[in-house]
């Protein structure tokens, strides 16, 4: 059985949080700026995006309206993590979240699971809503689901 590729953009000071969740159990290719990530997706074949909000002085949005405007790309379930507090205000973040449910990710507010569950407690729960997404996404490509719904991961 082969392992679920995915591909994480995020800062390169998040990378090492990331290969706690993702790594031995995916086969990961990490990127940290736009220009990396496009050329990966023209590149490789994955299951799943995971993408820091903050990727890229903020370029997450992009991403995600790139990968949703690619045929090829579309049906990749594609996760936005917001892994800490700052940068934005919180108004910013709603906003960040809507757009993500509307061009058909997912958004995990990670900071928020750390600070109401902990650390490892968040970081096992982030793992789980990826695993969730590979089987649902999975289940769609064998015709047994609908495969491209939006959802907030954040309560």
């Amino acid at each position: 059985m082969t392992r679920a590729r995915i591909l994480c953009a995020v800062l390169p000071e998040s990378i090492d949080e990331q290969r706690r969740v993702l790594e031995p159990t995916y086969q990961v290719t990490y990127v940290t700026t736009l220009d990396d990530a496009r050329k990966a997706l023209a590149t490789y074949d994955f299951n799943l995006i995971v993408c820091g909000i903050h990727f890229d002085a903020s370029q997450m949005p992009l991403l995600l309206q790139h990968c949703k405007n690619d045929p090829r790309l579309k049906d990749i379930p594609f996760v936005c993590v917001r892994g800490y507090r700052g940068r934005l205000s919180e108004s910013m973040y709603q906003q960040v979240r809507s757009a993500t449910a509307l061009l058909g990710g997912f958004y995990v507010d990670l900071a928020h699971w750390i600070d109401s569950r902990g650390y490892e407690h968040a970081l096992r729960d982030l793992g789980g809503v990826i695993a969730s997404l590979l089987r649902s996404s999975k289940s769609a490509s064998n015709g047994n689901g609908n495969g491209n719904g939006n959802g907030n991961q954040d309560h």
